[in-house]
């Protein structure tokens, strides 16, 4: 059966279904009472914590305290988590635990009440925090100045300051994310940059600018697209509005296959345009769509780069040239598509109308519904044909295939 498409890392659909906060959290535990089961006072506390979403409610952690003699998981609600301002919040929520160490034997368990306010910084990679958590349980264990087994309750307020790194918003060797609507916005400032006023660009801005048009032209909406069903010649064009607090962009993009090779290597036209202008490129990528060669032009005259690609197939690359942002989603059978089609909705675009299929991805409170909307028939090469993406009432990004073009040539005699 016809592969679909790959699911990529990128743009704010992946953030929310694949976005994750990994870190460290540190500081003292003061035990208030604990039942004769422990000594009262102060010990060190450390745990890894674990958000899903830059907005999600819920944190995992896993951590030592007492001289790190005794382990315990626990996993918080934040039942408030409000706007101080920026990207500064303030939370408090509810969260339960669960303790055990073998010398001294203990055993515990019961509720936590995380209180902290936290920030994000760096673009959103790193989020910093600080937090009370007063805590009550019920805890079995053997007393440190006895072999005596004793029971009771316990109360200690852990006091911490951490740190957790959002995987998803991690710089690429170009600068831009792994998030295509990040990559994009990137691109449109590449563009703004290098373009107004300017009759050519350096190689080196040329050379860096290709990743984001690359990832930008094959990543739409969110969605790796599988291009392998064109033909030589065909290519498609989409258009995308994108848009946040601070700036808007429209972009039309543009892919083609020109030519494929006899050892499995291929030919592709890539260009995104804005109105202010067009970059261009063509490039030699492999079976692997790892990127060996671009050619452009420069000053009038066509210029080629290469890039260092293993000869292994099976080898990953690190050259640049965006051949990390390639291949990285988890492909989508069929049947995986079906699990989120709700029905199907006839669909007019630039390219035409079709009767597609749509799927829908939302989550979030009446008043700040995060809603993906994807459209996609199997009647064009990629399959896909228009996305929505909103928040609440706010549209910030959408696009739609605008045409489906025949007879592409090299403009750079590549071949």
């Amino acid at each position: 059966m016809k592969k679909i498409f790959i699911l990529f890392i990128c743009m704010t659909f992946m953030m929310s279904l694949f976005s994750i906060g990994i870190g460290v959290q540190g500081g003292v535990s003061i035990d208030i009472w604990e039942g004769k089961t422990v000594n009262t006072g102060a010990s060190g506390e450390g745990a890894v914590t674990i958000r899903f979403a830059e907005d999600s409610p819920f944190v995992l952690g896993l951590g030592g305290y007492g001289g790190f003699s005794r382990f315990n998981a626990f996993a918080d609600w934040w039942m408030i988590n409000s706007d101080l301002g920026g990207k500064t919040n303030r939370y408090f929520g509810l969260g339960v635990y669960a303790g055990a160490s073998l010398n001294p034997f203990a055993l515990e368990v019961g509720a936590r009440l995380p209180i902290g306010i936290t920030a994000f910084f760096l673009n959103n990679l790193l989020e910093g925090y600080v937090q009370a958590v007063p805590s009550v349980g019920f805890g079995i264990g053997t007393n440190y100045s006895s072999d005596q087994i004793l029971a009771g309750m316990k109360i200690f307020v852990p006091i911490n300051l951490g740190l957790r790194v959002w995987l998803n918003n991690l710089p690429d060797f170009s600068g831009v994310t792994e998030s295509v609507a990040t990559a994009q916005k990137t691109a449109k400032t590449n563009i703004n940059k290098g373009l107004s006023g300017l009759q050519s660009l350096q190689a080196g801005m040329m050379q860096t600018m290709f990743s984001t048009v690359f990832s930008t032209v094959f990543c739409v909406g969110g969605i790796y697209l599988d291009y392998t069903s064109l033909e030589e010649g065909q290519g498609l064009v989409w258009y995308q509005e994108l848009e946040d607090e601070s700036s808007s962009a429209d972009l039309t993009t543009e892919v083609a296959l020109l030519k494929k090779l006899d050892n499995g290597d291929s030919w592709w036209y890539i260009a995104m345009s804005d109105d202010e202008g067009k970059t261009e490129y063509e490039g030699l990528l492999d079976s692997q769509q790892r990127v060996k060669r671009i050619r452009y032009k420069e000053d009038g005259e066509i210029e080629e780069y290469v890039f260092p690609v293993p000869t292994n197939p099976t080898e990953n690359s690190s050259s640049l040239g965006g051949l990390g942002m390639v291949g990285l989603g988890v492909t989508f059978t069929p049947e995986t598509v079906n699990d989120f089609v709700q029905g199907e909705e006839k669909i007019t675009v630039g390219a035409g109308t079709y009767t597609a299929k749509k799927s829908i991805y939302e989550y979030g409170s009446s008043k700040d519904m995060t809603s993906y909307k994807w459209y996609f028939t199997e009647n064009v090469p990629g399959m896909f044909i228009k996305y929505d993406h909103a928040l609440g009432n706010k549209r910030y990004s959408r696009g739609e295939l605008k045409s489906f073009k025949n007879n592409y040539k090299t403009k750079f005699d590549s071949f």
